[in-house]
């Protein structure tokens, strides 16, 4: 599909474009969520124990990504063409977003301008 990059957009805009836009705007991991539980061949509790949170939060997550996309990870096919869709995005360059953490300035939760800059 690398020689039909409208194809691959397409494919890509259609499965993982609303869970990074969801991401973006609320900064909630749904993608790494759904990256996670993919590679651990959809075993929720070692995704949960990988992403160090509950289960019930990566079972919330995996329903938004079912309300989202339109695909069930419970299905083989919602599977695949989720895992396809994250293939599609790293193909096409698109980055996935990280949650807040990775902002400038959060650097170990620490946040500019918060109590310890003040007490200087």
């Amino acid at each position: 599909m690398t020689d039909r990059p409208d194809e691959l957009q397409r494919f890509y805009s259609e499965t993982l474009e609303p869970l990074i836009a969801y991401d973006e705007q609320y900064e909630t991991e749904l993608v790494q969520t759904l990256e996670t539980f993919l590679d651990r061949d959809g075993n929720v509790a070692q995704t949960a124990q990988r992403l160090y949170t509950h289960r019930h939060t990566v079972r919330y997550r995996l329903e938004r990504v079912r309300e989202l996309s339109g695909l069930d990870v419970g299905s083989s096919d919602g599977r695949e063409r989720l895992s396809l869709g994250l293939k599609a995005m790293r193909v096409l360059g698109i980055a996935a977003p990280r949650g807040p953490a990775t902002e400038a300035g959060a650097e170990a939760g620490r946040v500019p301008g918060g109590p310890q800059d003040r007490q200087r």
